[in-house]
């Protein structure tokens, strides 16, 4: 996340609709709605963090819940 944005530690940052994002360039495969992609994140003080992702749909919206 480039801007030196995000929750100072120990704090918490959640990626929501039209705020602060993971943006993922060059992939080798593109991932399909349904997926997880598997993802380390490196912070400087917390060391390294395993996410998994789940796949949504470029039109997703969290807060419709016409998709559950």
């Amino acid at each position: 996340m480039g801007g030196g944005g995000g929750a100072p530690p120990p704090g918490e940052l959640d990626f929501e609709r039209g705020a602060d994002h993971l943006m993922f360039e060059n992939l080798k495969r593109k991932p399909k709605e349904g997926d997880k992609v598997a993802v380390e994140l490196h912070f400087a003080e917390s060391g390294t963090v395993k996410v998994d992702f789940p796949v949504k749909a470029a039109t997703y919206n969290p807060t419709s819940h016409a998709s559950h």
